[in-house]
């Protein structure tokens, strides 16, 4: 019997496929610079405005093939992407509602987030009845779903409260559940939204950042 051949793409250069996966991905990587998720009952959604154009080939296949390939492939999409992740509570702000949201699964069980590089976290902290529980739930789980930020190169954490209304005072809690996060790259938080005068938000976001910042 002949000897098996080796595939195609395992038989060339890293450098050679790496830049075939780019090709492979060329429109998503001049598209798809910004990919939001929302957090609604412990599952990611990627609103559809985000999304990379829907192409007619199923060009992601290539990710579902072998290990090897998931993981040169993967890093060659997600590297680039800035990510945007909101934590909501029971309300969702009218600015992010979409019709046709897609689920994607639970944030732990998402194999992206070794890939990304460059994340920007914002709990929304609308006041409204059982939305304090809810967005502590949610956040308390987004740590240990990120590895705790071992992979991040820049890490953007902004609180957003209501137009024109103080943060609600488990801002703070909300805070305290995310120090386990630690980033060796750029790090910075702020608030949005709400009195930002209001005494020990600035403090606290020094804070954050000192915890954050891993040299």
């Amino acid at each position: 019997m002949p000897p098996q051949q080796q595939p195609i793409l395992q038989g060339i250069s890293t450098e050679l496929r790496l830049l075939i996966f780019e090709s492979l991905f060329e429109r998503s990587l001049k598209t798809w610079r910004l990919a939001r998720f929302s957090i609604f009952n412990h599952a990611y959604e990627v609103l559809s405005s985000y999304s990379p154009e829907r192409r007619p080939d199923n060009y992601l296949g290539i990710l579902r093939t072998c290990k090897q390939f998931h993981d040169e492939a993967g890093a060659v999409l997600y590297h680039n992407r800035i990510f945007l992740v909101c934590i909501m509570g029971l309300k969702v702000p009218h600015m992010l509602y979409t019709p046709n949201p897609r689920p994607t699964g639970r944030p732990e069980t998402m194999q992206m987030w070794r890939f990304v590089r460059d994340l920007t976290l914002d709990p929304l902290l609308e006041p409204g009845r059982g939305n304090k529980a809810v967005v502590l739930e949610r956040a308390v789980r987004f740590p240990r779903a990120i590895e705790f930020g071992r992979y991040l190169k820049r890490f953007h954490v902004v609180f957003t409260g209501a137009e024109d209304e103080a943060l609600p005072g488990w801002v703070n809690e909300v805070a305290e559940l995310l120090k386990s996060l630690r980033v060796k790259g750029e790090v910075d938080v702020s608030i949005d939204g709400g009195d930002e005068e209001q005494e020990g938000y600035e403090s606290m976001c020094k804070e954050l950042e000192m915890v954050f910042k891993v040299d």
